[in-house]
């Protein structure tokens, strides 16, 4: 086969993919994200790790701090979890307050523009000396 005739074919079969509703790899696959994201570091004796997320956001800043804002919310369903209590003690925003020394993590911040919105993932570190706290502070109660 000719150059000429080899492109006729991979642009006929690329039509006939196309009417058919076939979608390439592409098209299913996200856009390369930070390994953080994909692999969490895990908790250790000092500190405990969550990942946040935000979707759909109007801004970056906007979606970083909902990502924030989702990370504080795991955080509090798990030291809940560890106390015994149900979620239903959470305020209406899902955090416990104060969660004294949350952080995100340095270099631990992604921002994602999506079309017309935006995406966002932070790892957030909390000690664990300050879980045990809120813990004993919550069977307390």
């Amino acid at each position: 086969m000719n150059i000429v005739m080899r492109m006729v074919f991979v642009l006929g079969i690329a039509a006939l993919c196309l009417a058919a509703g076939c979608r390439t790899h592409e098209h299913h696959s996200r856009a390369p994200v930070p390994s953080w994201i994909d692999y969490p570091k895990t908790s250790d004796s000092v500190f405990m790790y969550v990942i946040g997320a935000a979707a759909d956001q109007p801004s970056g800043a906007i979606a970083r701090e909902e990502a924030y804002k989702d990370a504080l919310r795991q955080i509090s369903r798990r030291i809940l979890t560890e106390a015994g209590l149900g979620i239903d003690v959470l305020p209406a925003d899902g955090v416990l307050t104060p969660l004294e020394g949350a952080e995100v993590m340095p270099d631990c911040t992604y921002i994602q523009p999506d079309g017309w919105s935006f995406a966002a993932w932070v790892q957030v570190s909390f000690p664990i000396a300050e879980k045990r706290k809120v813990v004993e502070e919550l069977r307390g109660r």
